[in-house]
């Protein structure tokens, strides 16, 4: 069912990302220094414990929608203007619409293979959260979950998955993946008072 659905969704975005003679270039555009705010924006307030969700959900929802319209005008072909796309679009809450992380995977193919290292990554944890998402395996196990009783573990994932294909898309090796679980699980628990 995801590749049906994955199909779709990229040749749209290959679609929406060619780059057409008619196109602005990047500096006469506004997209760049409009996406750039929106990202420096959303991290403003994701990092502020003072910002209410509903705030929060609101903003997202509104860099959902500005994308949306980007995607349909065109305007999406360099690189960074892709990473951030994702980046926005990535932060979706997984109820609102798992859909939004395939799209942030394929924008982040896209910025990747228009040589932008950071959206390999990007590009590897949104697919890995539309999968579990979805219900299905993660590819690479870049999420993790809380138990009931608040430990950390890595959701369901592929485990043909080698290291090596990690590696290519800047995710690290299983050990360490389950490294990170380990610590944060440390720091998760509660402290004793030693006398």
């Amino acid at each position: 069912m995801w590749i049906v659905a994955g199909a779709v969704t990229l040749s749209l975005v290959l679609a929406c990302v060619e780059r057409k003679p008619e196109m602005l270039s990047k500096k006469d555009s506004p997209v760049t220094a409009d996406l750039l705010a929106m990202v420096k924006e959303h991290d403003l307030m994701a990092g502020d414990n003072r910002t209410s969700s509903e705030v929060l959900a609101a903003n997202c929802l509104r860099y959902r929608q500005q994308v949306y319209q980007y995607l349909a005008q065109s305007l999406l072909f360099e690189p960074s203007d892709l990473y951030r796309a994702a980046l926005l679009l990535h932060t979706t809450d997984t109820a609102t619409c798992r859909e939004n992380f395939l799209l942030a995977y394929y924008l982040g193919m896209e910025a990747a293979k228009k040589g932008h290292a950071e959206a390999r990554y990007l590009s590897a944890c949104s697919l890995d959260k539309y999968l579990s998402a979805s219900g299905l395996r993660q590819k690479y196990g870049t999420q993790f979950s809380r138990d009931r009783f608040g430990r950390y573990y890595i959701l369901p994932f592929d485990t043909t998955t080698s290291d090596a294909d990690r590696a290519a898309w800047d995710v690290p090796g299983l050990d360490s993946l389950l490294k990170v679980i380990e610590v944060r699980n440390r720091q998760s628990q509660p402290q004793s008072k030693v006398k």
